[in-house]
């Protein structure tokens, strides 16, 4: 009975996600209690999602070590190597875990999961810090050509988040603004996911939105599934935008395909009916053929405002046709390049764009 209470507890503050009192519940049932294995691997998660690798490593070993075939141990040894980056030790694990388990469908998935991850990691870059920049020019076929520059720092391990400052310049339809922004994501271990979040605006918001905020977050689903959402709102001098966006993706074979709809409402400050904008498209990159990655989309837009706005002549439809490619070069470096086609419905309007940026990462991930 002694041992059953923080046992029990532990157990329901896992549940909940309080994995920090969960740990030191799980801690105490395990020292009253040592030849629990199923303690210790329970443990071992709360420590994994806690942050606390090196200690959640130490925890399933003492089960693997009296239990070589512990299900939940195995699992949790997986995804721990998996969530710091190891993913030769992570399939290593896993298929230790199949010969142990065979046809067992959750090891199969973390197998699958973990091979995608590893093709990704030869061109992802593991490095703690990347500064940013680049260069975009935008050609009109009815006003003057727009431009705009952008620079970023990220720091991944900014306590505990994947963290970055922003600025953009931009220059169109003859009027120019800068945006400052910041943003920030945190995985959430728990759910196979992440979380975030963006806030920022322009200085004199004549072109770009006064304030601008998101709330965005995505989890694996299996399979090389994954599943990703994000709600915004952009408020101008005379407007705001509400916009929702979810998305599927999925990474095999050395392909990673993704496909989004976005749905988005204006409210005018003078009283005019809202306008609705939707949007659908289409993207896939070819991952295997790093250091040089290829991708290519499509994506269709549609605006159209309610009868009675005085906005009813500018409705229209527009496709958009891009194609880009990012070159990983040694020492950190990559630079990116995209061009882009867009043919509206409007008088046969045309957009051409192109875009080019480079970027550095240092640092070690602790």
């Amino acid at each position: 009975a002694a041992v059953a209470g923080p046992a029990e507890e532990g157990r329901a503050a896992l549940s909940a996600g309080r994995s920090q009192e969960a740990a030191a519940l799980l801690l105490a049932a395990v020292e009253a209690h040592p030849g629990d294995m199923d303690l210790r691997a329970d443990l071992g998660r709360a420590l994994a999602w806690s942050g606390r690798y090196e200690q959640a490593q130490s925890a399933y070993q003492a089960v693997l070590l009296s239990r070589p075939d512990h299900r939940e141990a195995l699992l949790g040894m997986i995804r721990l190597e998996g969530y710091r980056g190891r993913f030769q030790e992570a399939l290593a694990a896993a298929a230790r875990a199949l010969a142990l388990h065979p046809q067992d469908s959750e090891f199969e998935a973390e197998r699958s999961r973990l091979n995608s991850l590893l093709r990704n990691s030869r061109c992802s870059l593991q490095q703690r810090f990347t500064v940013s920049c680049g260069y975009g020019h935008e050609d009109y076929s009815f006003t003057g050509p727009g431009n705009g520059l952008s620079a970023s720092l990220r720091d991944r391990r900014f306590h505990g988040w994947d963290a970055g400052v922003s600025a953009s310049y931009e220059h169109r339809f003859a009027l120019d603004d800068l945006d400052l922004g910041v943003s920030a994501l945190r995985r959430l271990p728990r759910w196979g996911g992440w979380a975030g979040f963006s806030l920022g605006g322009a200085t004199r918001h004549v072109l770009l939105p006064l304030l601008r905020g998101s709330l965005e977050g995505g989890r694996a689903l299996g399979a090389g599934f994954g599943a990703e959402t994000k709600f915004s709102l952009r408020h101008y001098d005379h407007a705001k935008v509400l916009s929702f966006s979810p998305s599927l993706t999925w990474e095999g074979h050395g392909l990673a395909l993704n496909g989004s709809y976005g749905l988005a409402s204006t409210y005018f400050d003078s009283g005019v009916r809202s306008g609705a904008l939707s949007s659908w498209s289409a993207r896939a990159a070819w991952m295997a053929s790093c250091p040089v990655i290829p991708w290519l989309s499509y994506a269709r837009t549609r605006e159209g405002f309610e009868a009675g706005s005085v906005l009813s002549a500018q409705s229209f439809s527009a496709d958009h046709y891009s194609v880009g490619a990012a070159v990983h070069l040694p020492r950190g470096l990559v630079v990116d390049a995209y061009g882009e086609r867009e043919l509206r419905s409007i008088s046969s309007q045309k957009i051409s764009r192109f875009g080019l940026g480079a970027s550095y990462s240092w640092g070690k991930m602790p």
